[in-house]
């Protein structure tokens, strides 16, 4: 996934504004923040754009999470 696509799904501001400024800078720090922590790495979208996925590490990760109960 893209950084817009993940700015557009999180509801986080996608409007240029009036001061014309970059969109989904919020997303590409938070995404620049993870790859250094190894947790997502880029990867190409069948669009064949630059995209983000998780590491397999951080894939293997939140699956066990998902293992919790409540």
């Amino acid at each position: 996934m893209g950084p817009a696509e993940i700015s557009k799904r999180a509801g986080i501001f996608r409007d240029r504004g009036s001061v014309n400024i970059m969109n989904d800078a919020i997303v590409c720090g938070i995404l620049v923040k993870l790859a250094d922590e190894d947790r997502v790495q880029r990867c190409e979208q069948p669009n064949r754009k630059g995209g983000w996925e998780l590491t397999n590490k951080e894939f293997a990760e939140r699956r066990d999470d998902a293992g919790y109960k409540i």
